[in-house]
């Protein structure tokens, strides 16, 4: 069976859906021998891989753990870097920020002992990938930086493709958008070439971010509808997911509000079926946002408030960006009857 190394594990090549391929993996695993151990905790990974992008974490994390347990009895140094690695990914999905942050150090050490520069890499990625999310932006993209270069002289594409599009958000968010439009561009031809879906869908709805900051709201809703199809043919839900929520922040933008309320309850549904608690906690700041436009304060404080939770949960802060306590603030004061100047000239006193 041809195989893609998507990040440590191998895995069935990307052409066939996430669904198919778990379904194949499980089938080959039942006639792996026992003393084949390597072998199974290869496919076993490639499996667990594959139950994470379906969002199956249940599954996935169950196959992680299995993982780890053969390669630390069998003393399989390299699969013990990529279980950790696996497992913590998982974890940072359910929220569980500081236990993943635990594990991605755990693999980072049984990557430097095995020598495996890869995990090695990928562990210091996700790490850097925690400061993003929290808004550590400096630090952030400085890692990031180096990490490109470092993936590039080992010859890890996805690796490249992956640091330039932590680069291109980054500059999205302190609204550095050209230097962000030419990072996603340049991103999305190289994954393409490279055949990574993954990697072209997640650059085209950066894009769309782009264009929705811009005010292009035409452009906007046509790259998030491309990025939700391109993740939905490969059966890539938490993508499909994050990619309906550039649809329906649009359309908030552009005070469409009754095409807004049905997308947005739908992608709060999708991301609680994903049962990723930074995507939920988005997804219920994108309702909050939506109830504050249509004059209903009171229910858009409680959805706020539980986006606000959650976003502590599973980043360790609120990113500035996009913070539901500044909107919890701001539909206060417009409750308040308060004028909205004096909320802004409040927030340019606090920075």
């Amino acid at each position: 069976m041809a195989r893609e190394r998507i990040i440590g594990f191998s895995i069935e090549a990307p052409k066939l859906k996430y669904g198919g391929t778990v379904a194949a993996l499980a089938t080959e695993i039942q006639f792996v021998p026992d003393d084949r151990p390597k072998e199974l905790v290869e496919l076993l990974g490639a499996q667990a891989e594959g139950l994470r992008r379906l969002s199956r974490l249940d599954g996935s994390e169950d196959l992680f753990r299995r993982c780890l347990r053969i390669s630390l009895q069998k003393d399989l140094l390299g699969a013990q870097g990529w279980s950790f690695w696996g497992l913590a990914s998982v974890l940072r999905a359910r929220g569980a920020k500081s236990a993943s942050a635990r594990l991605y150090k755990e693999a980072l050490a049984a990557a430097r002992l095995s020598g495996d520069r890869r995990c090695e890499l990928w562990s210091i990625a996700e790490l850097s990938e925690l400061d993003r999310m929290a808004g550590r932006y400096k630090q952030a993209i400085e890692m990031h930086t180096y990490l490109r270069k470092e993936f590039r002289s080992i010859g890890d594409w996805k690796g490249v493709c992956w640091a330039s599009l932590g680069i291109a958000q980054i500059y999205r968010l302190i609204r550095f958008l050209d230097r962000s439009t030419a990072e996603f561009i340049h991103t999305l031809e190289t994954s393409e070439e490279l055949g990574n879906a993954v990697g072209a869908g997640w650059a085209v709805r950066g894009l769309a971010e782009v264009a929705r900051e811009r005010r292009d709201y035409a452009v906007s809703l046509a790259l998030a509808k491309d990025c939700r199809e391109r993740f939905l043919a490969i059966d890539y839900r938490l993508g499909s997911a994050y990619a309906l929520k550039t649809q329906v922040d649009t359309l908030i933008d552009m005070d469409d509000y009754a095409s807004a309320e049905h997308l947005a309850t739908q992608c709060n549904q999708e991301f609680k079926a994903c049962g990723e608690a930074r995507g939920i906690g988005f997804a219920l700041l994108t309702l909050g946002r939506l109830h504050a436009k249509q004059g209903e304060p009171g229910r858009a404080a409680i959805l706020l408030k539980r986006s606000a939770k959650l976003l502590q949960l599973s980043s360790g802060s609120e990113p500035a960006a996009f913070s539901p306590s500044a909107e919890l603030r701001r539909v206060r004061y417009m409750a308040a009857g308060r004028p909205l100047r004096r909320l802004c000239l409040a927030g340019k006193q606090n920075r």
